[in-house]
């Protein structure tokens, strides 16, 4: 521990650190009378701040600081009362509503000084309260919404939410739901839904098929389908023609040509006996 008198302050040195502590307190006399009959030798009253203060400059003739160091104070004067610094943080109760909740608090007292003679009490609060358990509670409900469909079957919706309070510091949430639904009963039925009419179209011509007959004059086909589009729906037209073609194929005359038959069976010829048979053969044509 050290005095520096450079700076009015005692220096501290722990195994963490150093600390100062100033040497004057003035900053606890709020009044001039106060400041004056302390007998501070490091305060005075500073008249163009109108503040109790070490000397400006570190000269303690300024005309405008004064000092009654030399003179006995008025112990009879009023002392107003001064507060104390704030305690740590500690567990506390907190009566809220119905319930009483476990808090944090801090505290200070008026004795810093406390009033003396007459002087005026401390103002302010002497307690600070926070991180209260605090129980959710439900906000009103919200308007419903619009229907969620001009026609058929919709429905509304309404919300609300658990911040009135928010839970906090480990109290209750809310109990409850927080969306509520409701049927739009006065919706109108919604129109039904039609596809548009599609007439039908052909499909492009088959292949033609071979020829019925090799000469003299034959046909062949070829066909198509309505399904290019197939009518849709109930109400389009089919597509208008034939869905078959004929058409006419190897008219080229047929070459004639004679041909053998078989051989017909065996006869008898003669006068009744036993003799040759002979054999015919047709010619076709």
């Amino acid at each position: 521990m050290h005095f520096l008198k450079e700076t009015e302050s005692i220096y501290l040195g722990t195994s963490t650190g150093v600390i100062r502590i100033p040497a004057d307190h003035c900053g606890r006399h709020q009044s001039r009378q106060a400041c004056l009959n302390a007998n501070d030798p490091y305060c005075g009253w500073n008249e163009l701040k109108l503040k109790c203060m070490p000397p400006p400059h570190h000269d303690p003739i300024a005309s405008h600081w004064y000092q009654t160091a030399t003179e006995c104070p008025v112990l009879n004067h009023p002392v107003d009362g001064g507060w104390s610094a704030w305690s740590g943080w500690s567990p506390c109760s907190h009566l809220s509503g119905d319930n009483t909740d476990p808090c944090l608090c801090q505290t200070r007292r008026c004795d810093n000084p406390p009033p003396q003679n007459g002087g005026m009490p401390c103002h302010g609060i002497s307690i600070q309260v926070t991180n209260c358990t605090v129980h959710g509670g439900w906000t009103a409900w919200s308007a419903w919404s619009a229907c969620s469909q001009s026609c058929g079957v919709a429905i509304k919706t309404r919300k609300r939410t658990c911040g009135n309070p928010a839970p906090a510091h480990g109290g209750r949430v809310c109990v409850g739901v927080d969306t509520q639904e409701l049927y739009c009963h006065s919706n109108p039925p919604c129109p039904t839904a039609s596809s548009p009419i599609k007439d039908g179209g052909w499909s492009a011509w088959s292949p033609w098929s071979e020829c019925s007959a090799r000469c003299g004059g034959g046909y062949r086909t070829r066909t198509r389908k309505c399904d290019n589009p197939a009518p849709q729906p109930p109400g389009g037209l089919e597509c208008p023609g034939c869905g078959v073609e004929y058409e006419e194929c190897n008219s080229a005359p047929c070459v004639e040509s004679k041909k053998l038959s078989a051989w017909t069976a065996w006869v008898p010829m003669g006068n009744g006996d036993f003799a040759l048979l002979k054999v015919m053969r047709l010619h076709l044509f």
